[in-house]
């Protein structure tokens, strides 16, 4: 993760990172851990390839991807919803199968 390098190289200091990024906070990194543990259920060629696609995600508070699923008005959400929802939306965003359960239960919990 880029800006994890970032705060180690000093860059972008510890407080900035919290700040404005999803992946300083316990919502982040729980999604992570849970698309990072359907990865690693995946092929070594396919793995390789979904962990670089996190990469080009945009982990900043700020992105839109993130609103209603990590950020709820305003403000970061640690409700198992919010965590679910992240984990979706980082799953669609490095084009992994998303489960028609998932998508249903995802589509439920945009709509209530």
């Amino acid at each position: 993760m880029v800006e994890w390098q970032q705060v180690q190289a000093k860059t972008l200091s510890a407080a900035e990172f919290r700040q404005e990024y999803i992946t300083a906070h316990g919502i982040g990194l729980q999604a992570l851990a849970i698309v990072g543990k359907e990865i690693s259920c995946l092929k070594k060629n396919k793995q390789h390839e979904k962990f670089e696609a996190l990469k080009d995600i945009s982990w900043l508070k700020s992105n839109s991807n993130w609103s209603n699923r990590a950020m709820q008005h305003g403000r970061l959400s640690k409700a198992n919803s919010n965590i679910f929802l992240t984990a979706i939306e980082i799953k669609r965003q490095i084009a992994m199968p998303i489960s028609e359960e998932d998508l249903k239960k995802e589509e439920e919990l945009l709509n209530s």
